[in-house]
């Protein structure tokens, strides 16, 4: 009998303590905790292992917010496979992410926080090249970018050629001249978008400098796609592209001075060798006005339109849409050269001091002028030939000189189409309209000509 009361108080024992080890396990989790029930503290580290556990059977929902922390994963242990796409947002990423969780890019297609820097590798900029421009550039001022150009580009050759390009904008210059160099082309943005203005001006003639200036031992270099403007107004001799014993390109270029008691000139070309494609050269209001002034030069135009002019009565006393002097010779073709304002006397074209001029395809205009308004004027030892162009003026062409051809063309002149009276000088006109006043002088053969009328005139002059 007192064993059997002893088994059966042992078994009470037992009992009591399994329920009051349920309660206590209840009580830490605040859970309540049924058979089959296991509680965390009974699982000993590492007694778990991944093979004991189903796949999918720890759901997000059975995992408690917080309750895996970094401690408790290995480096390396969380890999790509592992994680869903999309599953990390940014929402679950909170605080900074170091350098040193970024520093992984070594393979293609991968970034690394020391992959990004500011050198050539990655910043790409074109060698030889520099540019200009109110923001974004290298320089905000091309007389300062040109004045560097060793920093930039080194020694300039045949085999080591620079541009300086300059983005749109106006950028005044001051009274400094921006001095191109040999090998150096000048490249803007358009001649509405890039204008280059300066105040510059020499205190008497011959000028030395302009707002742009080329001067000996510059060669191979050109000026295109911009417009340059001479706003200086004390009164001297003022040049917006000054070119001196340089052999030049000028290209879609607009070149102007409009200044008001002064010479101006809008190309001046001295002792050099020019060519000029698509220029508007305008040199306005002035005491004295030459769009394109030709000096011991050889110069090739194409497609420009010289313009000189006077607004007022007082405005000046000559204006010159293009003067050729001091044995120059000059090859125009598909030019407008205009000399207009009521000025004393307006000359379309100058051809003076043994110089030379070929034109073909051009028009050639004079008008306004209270004392003389001349076409063409060729004289001193000068040669002149015309094809296929229009001139008109009071005077149409005056030839005091050498030969003069005028072939397929149309010359008007509201006084005298033609004048001559040189000993010497000599015009031939053929297969040309002359319109309005007569032909004057001694040394003239038309052959094959007519009037406005349409009169045909076999073998001499209307």
């Amino acid at each position: 009998m007192e064993n059997k009361i002893l088994i059966l108080l042992g078994a009470f024992i037992f009992c009591m303590t399994l329920g009051l080890k349920d309660a206590m396990a209840a009580a830490a989790t605040n859970v309540e905790c049924k058979n089959p029930c296991i509680n965390s503290y009974e699982i000993e580290d590492g007694q778990v292992v991944a093979a004991d556990i189903a796949n999918n059977a720890v759901t997000n929902a059975k995992i408690a917010d917080g309750a895996v922390t970094n401690t408790k994963i290995l480096d390396g242990q969380v890999t790509a496979p592992k994680i869903a796409d999309g599953a990390v947002t940014d929402a679950k990423i909170t605080g900074p992410i170091s350098t040193s969780k970024l520093n992984v890019g070594t393979t293609p297609g991968t970034v690394a926080a020391g992959d990004h820097n500011h050198d050539s590798l990655y910043q790409k900029k074109y060698a030889n090249v520099i540019v200009v421009a109110k923001a974004g550039g290298d320089y905000t001022d091309p007389v300062t970018a040109m004045n560097n150009l060793s920093a930039w580009c080194g020694t300039p050759s045949a085999t080591n050629p620079c541009l300086l390009k300059i983005m749109p904008g106006v950028y005044n210059i001051g009274a400094n001249s921006l001095q191109m160099q040999s090998y150096v082309d000048i490249e803007g943005s358009g001649e509405n978008t890039t204008k280059i203005s300066g105040s510059i001006s020499s205190p008497y003639f011959p000028p030395t400098q302009g707002v742009i200036t080329a001067s000996a031992p510059t060669s191979n270099a050109e000026l295109r796609f911009l417009t340059v403007e001479n706003i200086d107004s004390w009164g001297g001799v003022n040049v917006a592209i000054y070119n001196n014993a340089v052999a030049l390109k000028i290209t879609n270029v607009t070149a102007t001075t409009a200044l008001y008691g002064s010479s101006n000139y809008a190309v001046y070309n001295y002792t050099s060798s020019t060519t000029m494609t698509n220029v508007t050269a305008t040199a306005s209001n002035g005491s004295s006005n030459r769009a394109v002034y030709n000096r011991s030069s050889s110069t090739i135009m194409t497609n420009v339109t010289a313009t000189a002019s006077v607004s007022s009565v007082s405005g000046g006393s000559s204006n010159y849409g293009v003067e050729n002097v001091a044995s120059s010779s000059m090859t125009m073709a598909n030019v407008t050269a205009t000399a207009s304002g009521p000025s004393g006397s307006n000359y379309g074209i100058n051809n003076n001091f043994d110089s030379s001029l070929i034109m073909t395809n051009s028009t050639v205009t004079a008008w306004g002028g209270s004392v003389y308004n001349i076409g063409i004027y060729n004289i001193t030892n000068s040669s002149l030939t015309i094809v296929n162009s229009t001139v008109t003026a009071s005077d149409g062409v005056q030839s005091y000189s050498l030969t003069t051809k005028i072939d397929h063309s149309v010359i008007i002149g509201t006084r005298y189409t033609i004048t001559t009276g040189y000993t010497g000088s000599v015009i031939y006109v053929g297969n040309t309209r002359l319109e309005g006043g007569p032909v004057l002088g001694t040394f003239i053969t038309c052959a094959g000509v007519y009037d406005e009328n349409y009169v045909f005139y076999a073998n001499t002059c209307p």
